[in-house]
């Protein structure tokens, strides 16, 4: 399944990181970021997403932002085991945050099941 970072490249989300996961159709609008050297898409996406790169932008009726711009911005790259680390406890952060969320619709469905026994 590919996975790439994706960066909004002209308009009102110029600078704006997001991550996609299968198949998808990038327009002209953004920049699908793909790797000279071998990286995790997950820690390049967070590198992105941390480097503000909405700051880039030129312009200001329809801002814009280059890809040249972008390659220009330095970043210290930490060995791929490093990266590969960090992206599996993401990973795992953010499938608690479904169970959560998940625990929490339940919690509600019998907190309203309560109200409903006790009040109609």
């Amino acid at each position: 399944m590919q996975k790439s970072p994706i960066i909004g490249r002209q308009g009102a989300l110029c600078g704006n990181v997001n991550f996609a996961e299968g198949e998808f159709y990038a327009t002209e609008h953004a920049v699908v970021v793909s790797n000279k050297i071998e990286n995790s898409p997950l820690f390049t996406y967070f590198l992105l997403t941390n480097m503000k790169l909405e700051r880039l932008a030129k312009g200001v009726a329809q801002p814009g932002l280059s890809v040249a711009s972008v390659n220009e911005e330095n970043s210290i790259i930490p060995p791929l085991p490093l990266q590969q680390q960090f992206a599996s406890k993401i990973e795992a952060i953010e499938e608690m945050k479904v169970e959560t969320k998940k625990a929490l619709q339940e919690a509600e469905t019998l907190f309203q099941a309560r109200m409903d026994y006790w009040f109609n």
